[in-house]
């Protein structure tokens, strides 16, 4: 039905096929693999027979990007939630790239949640609708603000760029370019100037040692916009939780991910302070600034950065190491429910929908498994 195409930034780099060291005790894995079968058994049982999860194109992609991965994606009932979710999704992209979408502002989360789920089915069979994302996406930047100096993505009502739709589209429109085409040539062009302008906005996002109404120990973190943006501004999304906690896990796990698309080496000094900020703050538990808001996006963000950066463990702050795979493993077993889905009380960035937290704890565990 589809060729699989390994998505993520953690699956289009060289040597991620190879064995994990130290690996993850085989009964780990077995164990692992159950709780993803049951987890495809229970988005199977969710979905509609329109092909869709939520009535939602972002969940929607996000659930069949899971499945996709699965150990069980060449069961007949797999494929075939997974072609009627392609269907979904791929019928909701306009002439102009756009999503047709539920009442909302979710237009990047869903554009980018969609671009990557057609990228990574066969190419041919959905090549004109990921084109059109690709345009939708690059003509969705913003201009050069006054501080931040560079090219974001933001929530289409809000007024400045953040650093978590930055995010979902620098990831989107990295794994929908790993397939150029000859006639790509001026789509190459574009991203490549995507990515050289890229890194400035979200490097104004980054809290430094001595910056004024900061803490020393957010120094190297994200928060999630530029820091010459006004938190009060009543037309901010998450002013509140900005003032009580302004740098976030997985704000600053989506930063290195995107410094990293645009090219930035792990050895920069930038990405060196965003790294000892996560391993100070480091939880299996919690989405560090947030509890347990997030939790989800933010155990995805985890798993994926560190595959990234090629951490098969890492060294605590009290010079312990750390296996990250098993304990991240270990947690999300310990939080799968009775009918396979795994489920988050805060409704923070729609986590009190099962869909996508499912999608989001299957795909965390399936890039922990690699």
């Amino acid at each position: 039905m589809c060729r699989l195409v390994l998505i993520l930034l953690v699956v289009t780099l060289a040597g991620y096929c190879q064995p994990v060291e130290p690996e993850v005790e085989l009964s780990v894995s077995l164990e692992t693999h159950a709780a993803l079968g049951r987890a495809a058994g229970y988005l199977l049982a969710e979905q509609a027979r329109d092909g869709s999860w939520s009535a939602h194109p972002g969940i929607t992609a996000m659930c069949l990007l899971a499945l996709l991965h699965s150990p069980d994606m060449e069961r007949e009932e797999v494929g075939q939630a997974i072609a009627g979710a392609a269907a979904f999704v791929a019928a909701r992209v306009r002439a102009d790239g756009s999503i047709s979408r539920i009442p909302g502002d979710l237009d990047i989360y869903s554009t980018a949640g969609v671009l990557l789920a057609l990228s990574s089915l066969d190419a041919d069979d959905h090549r004109d609708q990921v084109l059109r994302l690709q345009d939708r996406l690059i003509a969705s930047q913003l201009p050069t603000g006054p501080g931040y100096g560079g090219l974001g993505f933001r929530y289409a009502t809000a007024t400045y760029p953040d650093i978590s739709n930055t995010h979902w589209a620098l990831e989107a429109l990295h794994v929908a370019r790993q397939s150029p085409r000859p006639e790509d040539d001026l789509k190459q062009a574009q991203l490549q100037q995507l990515w050289r302008v890229a890194k400035k906005v979200i490097a104004s996002c980054q809290v430094p040692g001595d910056t004024e109404g900061f803490a020393a120990e957010d120094r190297g973190g994200f928060t999630y916009y530029p820091l010459d943006v006004t938190v009060g501004d009543d037309q901010q999304r998450h002013g509140e939780l900005l003032q009580h906690e302004p740098v976030w896990g997985s704000l600053t796990y989506g930063a290195v991910k995107s410094l990293m698309y645009a090219g930035m080496e792990p050895d920069d000094s930038t990405l060196q302070a965003a790294r000892e900020w996560l391993l100070r703050h480091f939880s299996i538990t919690e989405n560090p600034g947030l509890g347990e808001g997030g939790l989800y996006y933010y155990y995805y963000m985890l798993v994926s950065t560190h595959k990234l950066l090629k951490d098969d463990t890492i060294e605590l702050p009290d010079g312990s190491r750390l296996n990250w795979r098993r304990a991240v493993i270990n947690q999300l077993l310990s939080r799968q429910k009775g009918q396979g889905e795994w489920r988050n009380v805060r409704p923070l960035w729609m986590e009190d929908n099962p869909h996508l937290t499912t999608a989001y704890a299957m795909l965390a565990l399936e890039m922990a498994l690699q």
